[in-house]
Parts: structure tokens; sequence; C-alpha cells
């Protein structure tokens, strides 16, 4: 059996990569000026209430099921310890913290790497993380958006129905991209070898979409209210003519060397290039996995504004554990190894 590292390190290097990503997002000219506000909006979330956009009160439905982080705020602050800013900045810490652990520990049970490969793996998510921050506000479900992706892959690897159907609704309370969870499955077992649909498999994967994204909503009515959930500002498909109108030409009309499209080139080039140098190392599982990341990463640019590009944060999340993966396969390949690092066979 292959010898992994140690939790001492690994708590380590989160907690390294953590203070870095958030020392980045923290002081970003632009998030650092809405800072106050977006503190405010953290209580305002919680209480179903407007939150402020450069000072106006605004209602945008789609942020009402996330109270994952407001509420990890919420009991921080109410240590009574530290100062609201203070307990927001406590707990971005600690959601950043989430996350880096819960990558490498997932790495670390799934496909067993070494530190280095692991590490690497961690600091190339790090790197793509700064690139989501290109956003004005602090978003506070990043963070758990990628330790949720990271959950949804293990569980999935594993073949943990009930656990990931569980986890999939605890994530609605961070973000719809919960229903990410069925896809993941779906990519792994929807379809058979001879590429024949697998309906048990589809089945328990559209169920999970379904009950993944029930809850979302549910929680946004709870929070908001059904008027507000359902208005012409709820969750609607962005199509290809208004993704040009609104995203490419301005950019086309006044391109800089920080605008989106160039900062998107930046964060997906290493991890396709990763990709690309081991893709001789790929297996089914490995393959599958890798266009689950990609159909994520299409069916985002439908339901979000992709010059933000956070929303990307699961199809990465995939995407990285990819290379990680074909990293460990490749050096098993290179020292004559013959012990299959996958969990599941398909």
């Amino acid at each position: 059996m292959n010898k992994t590292y140690p939790l001492v390190p690994c708590i380590l290097l989160a907690l390294s990569l953590a203070v870095f990503t958030n020392f980045v997002s923290n002081n970003l000219s632009s998030r650092f000026s809405h800072q106050a506000e977006t503190v405010e909006s953290q209580h305002r979330l919680l209480a179903g209430q407007p939150t402020l956009i450069d000072g106006e009160p605004t209602i945008i439905p789609q942020f009402y099921n996330r109270v994952l982080f407001p509420a990890l705020f919420w009991m921080v602050a109410r240590l009574g310890i530290l100062r609201d800013t203070q307990s927001y900045l406590l707990a971005r810490l600690l959601s950043a913290l989430a996350l880096f652990l819960a990558f490498l520990l997932v790495v670390r049970r799934a496909i067993r790497p070494d530190f280095r490969t692991a590490m690497a793996g961690a600091g190339l998510l790090a790197y793509v993380y700064i690139f989501t921050f290109n956003h004005g506000w602090e978003i506070t479900s990043d963070y758990f958006d990628g330790v949720f992706t990271c959950l949804f892959i293990l569980l999935a690897l594993e073949r943990r129905r009930g656990a990931l159907l569980a986890v999939a609704i605890l994530a609605s309370f961070n973000r719809e991209s919960s229903v990410f969870a069925g896809v993941i499955w779906f990519a792994l077992y929807g379809v058979s070898r001879t590429r024949s649909i697998q309906w048990r498999e589809s089945f328990y994967a559209a169920s999970v979409c379904v009950a993944a994204y029930a809850s979302a909503i549910a929680i946004r009515v709870a929070i908001l209210g059904s008027r507000e959930t359902f208005g012409s500002n709820g969750q609607g498909v962005i199509s290809p003519a208004w993704w040009w109108r609104e995203e490419v030409l301005p950019f086309l009309h006044h391109p800089t060397a920080s605008g989106w499209p160039v900062l998107a080139f930046a964060m997906v080039t290493p991890i396709f290039w990763w990709i690309g140098i081991n893709r001789e190392y790929m297996r089914e599982t490995q393959a599958r996995l890798f266009a689950a990341g990609c159909v994520i990463g299409g069916i985002t640019c439908f339901f979000g504004h992709s010059e933000e590009l956070r929303i990307f944060i699961p199809a990465l999340t995939i995407l990285v554990f990819t290379c990680v993966w074909l990293e460990v396969l490749r050096s098993q390949s290179g020292t004559g190894g013959t012990e299959s690092v996958t969990l599941v066979q398909l």
C-alpha cells in the first residue's frame, strides 16, 4: 500500500495557503473598500433583509440560500471576544482553512499521493482562487464551494449514496452549485463503457440534483419569502446572445491585461497543461472525472456571469483533483508500481 503523508504537515500547509489566499482577498483595493458593507450584509442575509451594494439596499434572491458563512460569522461574533470586522476576518480564514484541509485530506484518502504532489495540487488550487477574487466584493460562499466539491468527489468515488445526498443538501445552504453532486455521479456511473444509459444510476443522479436545488429554493423562501424568491430577479438562464453582448463585447471594446478573459486564460492554462502532459496515464475513471469538470464548467456559463470567475470554482476544483490523480499514476508508472489507486471499478 502506498505510504501517505501525515496530518500535521497537512494542517500546516492548509493554514499557510489559507493565510495566503485570504491575505490577497482581504486586501485587494475594491474588496477592502467594500469590506464594511460586506460584513453588514452577512447580518442582513440571515435576517432576510436587502444587502448593501455601494451603499444601496439590494435584493439578489440567489444569495439568500447562501447562509453557511453568515452562520459561521454569527457564531464567531457571538463569542464576544472580537469586534464585527475581526470576527468576519477570522471566519473567512477558518473557511479558507477548511477548503485547503478538505482538498488535502480528500486527495490523501482517495488517491494517496506523496506530500510533494499533494502540495503542488493545493498550490495550484490556491493559484486558481486568486483569480476568482476579481469580483469587487468578497463572495463568502467561495471557499465552501470548493470544500463541498471535494466532498462530492470523494463520496461519489466511494459510491456512498446516502452521504452524497445528505452533503448535497447541506451544500445548498452555501450555494446552488450543490446540484453538481448529481452531475459528478452521472459522469462516473450514468453511462456504461458501451455508452448505454445506466438508468438506476441516472435516476439517482437526477434525484440528487433535484433535491439539492429544491433545498436551495426552500431556504430562499424561508428567509426571503416566496414573492422575492420567484420574482423577476430570481434564477435565470443566460443566453449566448446575452453573454456575447454583456460580457464579451465590453472587453473587446476596452481590452485590458486584467480583463476577465485574460484572467480566465491564465487561470486555466496550468491546469490543462498539467493534464495534457500526463494524458497518456488517463484511465476511464479519470477521464470521466475530467469530463465532469468540463461539463460543469459549460453548465456554469448558462447560470452565472462568466466575468465573475468565482462561478467556475466547482469545475476547476474537479480539474485540479484530476491533475493530482494523473500525476500519481505517472509516478507509479515511472517506478514500476502496479497497485491501482482508484477507489471504484467502472
